[in-house]
C-alpha cells in the first residue's frame, strides 16, 4: 500500500462526480499496514521519539487538506449559473486546503533524519503544482459568463485540477526512508490517513449530485 493515497483519492473523486458525468466511483480506503516484527528497545524508542514526533507534525499539516475537502460544498447543477458559482466556492475551498497544507509544511522544524528534508521539499513543489492548476481553474470557471457556450468546456475543464489532486500520496516518499515509514506507523496523525475507520474514512463522501 502507498499510505495516504486512498483517503484523499476517495474523498476527492466523489466531488469530480459534481463536474463531469456520473459513472466514476469513488476509491475505497484501505487500511494502513501494522509494521510486523519484534518490538523496539527503550533506547530506540528514545532515538525515535524525535523522528515520530516530526512524522506526526507532517501528517498533520497534509491533514489540513483532507479537512478542508471534507467541508467543501456540493456542486449544484440544476443551472449553467448554479454550476459556476458553487464550482468556484468548491474550487476555493480547495485553495484554501492547499494554503494551510502549504504553510504547515513550511513551518515544519528540520527533520530529524535527513532524508525527510528531501521529502518535505518534494510534498511542498507537488502541493505547490496543484495549487496553481486548481487556481487556473478557477479563475476561468469565475470569468465564464453562465450564457457563454464555453461554461461547459470550463465547469469540465475544472475536473483537470481535482483528478490532479486526488493522485497526490500525502505521504509520499515515507516508505522509502525506512525511519520515516516506522514513524508514521506509530504517529497517530499519520494512522488517521491511511486506518480504515479513522477521520479521512469518515469524510469520503462529502455529498453527491
Amino acid at each position: 500500500m502507498r499510505p495516504g493515497k486512498t483517503a484523499l483519492a476517495a474523498l476527492v473523486s466523489v466531488m469530480g462526480l459534481s463536474l463531469v458525468a456520473c459513472g466514476q466511483q469513488p476509491q475505497r480506503v484501505s487500511p494502513g499496514a501494522a509494521p510486523d516484527g519484534p518490538g523496539i528497545s527503550r533506547g530506540e524508542a528514545e532515538q525515535q521519539a524525535p523522528t515520530v514526533r516530526w512524522a506526526d507534525d507532517y501528517c498533520l499539516a497534509v491533514g489540513k487538506l483532507v479537512q478542508s475537502l471534507s467541508s467543501m460544498p456540493a456542486v449544484d447543477p440544476s443551472s449553467t449559473e448554479r454550476a459556476l458559482q458553487t464550482s468556484s466556492k468548491l474550487l476555493g475551498s480547495m485553495l484554501t486546503g492547499l494554503d494551510d497544507t502549504l504553510q504547515q509544511l513550511r513551518r515544519l522544524p528540520r527533520s530529524p533524519v535527513e532524508a525527510g528534508e528531501g521529502v518535505r521539499d518534494t510534498a511542498i513543489e507537488t502541493f505547490s503544482g496543484a495549487r496553481a492548476k486548481v487556481a487556473a481553474a478557477r479563475q476561468r470557471v469565475d470569468s465564464t459568463p453562465p450564457g457563454d457556450p464555453s461554461a461547459k468546456d470550463a465547469l469540465s475543464a475544472a475536473s483537470g485540477p481535482i483528478d490532479e489532486v486526488s493522485k497526490i500520496e500525502l505521504l509520499d516518499g515515507f516508505t522509502s526512508v525506512p525511519e520515516l515509514s516506522t514513524a508514521s506507523a506509530q504517529a497517530v496523525s499519520c494512522q488517521q490517513l491511511t486506518n480504515h475507520g479513522g477521520p479521512s474514512a469518515s469524510l469520503s463522501r462529502p455529498g453527491t449530485p
